[in-house]
């Protein structure tokens, strides 16, 4: 569900996806746009492993059901840029300010919900493709 979910909101906003673990993640091949402007370099959405848990009650009917998610969204990058605080200015506060809120949007939006929080980290010079970004961390609940 969770997968399924996240990759929707990636297709419904133009951002490319991808699911599986960082080894995974690190093989795919992304064209490099760190010479366009922020709006116009694609967002790629790349989702790590889900954890699904269930809760039953006592008689075996099922209570609850949460999908605990870690995603990453970023743009390339170019691995030379002068210093962080370029980064931080060009691709990740642009992230964080443009696109984190779309994601949350699209989560809330859809029988589930997010509960318990939602953690923000950022990375730069991330895997082949020299992404700069936010990584989401998340767990959904069944409204």
């Amino acid at each position: 569900m969770a997968v399924d979910l996240i990759k929707k909101i990636a297709e419904q906003n133009s951002w490319s996806f991808s699911y599986g673990s960082g080894e995974w993640h690190n093989l795919t091949d992304q064209r490099s746009e760190y010479r366009k402007d922020f709006e116009d370099r694609k967002v790629h959405v790349l989702l790590y492993t889900v954890t699904k848990n269930e809760v039953y009650n006592d008689f075996g009917g099922l209570d609850s059901e949460t999908y605990t998610c870690a995603l990453l969204m970023g743009v390339t990058s170019n691995f030379n840029d002068k210093d962080y605080n370029y980064k931080w200015e060009n691709n990740i506060k642009p992230m964080i300010e443009n696109r984190v809120q779309t994601m949350k949007d699209g989560l809330n939006s859809c029988g589930y919900r997010i509960s318990g929080g939602l953690s923000q980290k950022e990375f730069s010079n991330l895997f082949d493709n020299n992404l700069d970004g936010i990584n989401l961390e998340f767990t959904l609940s069944k409204v």
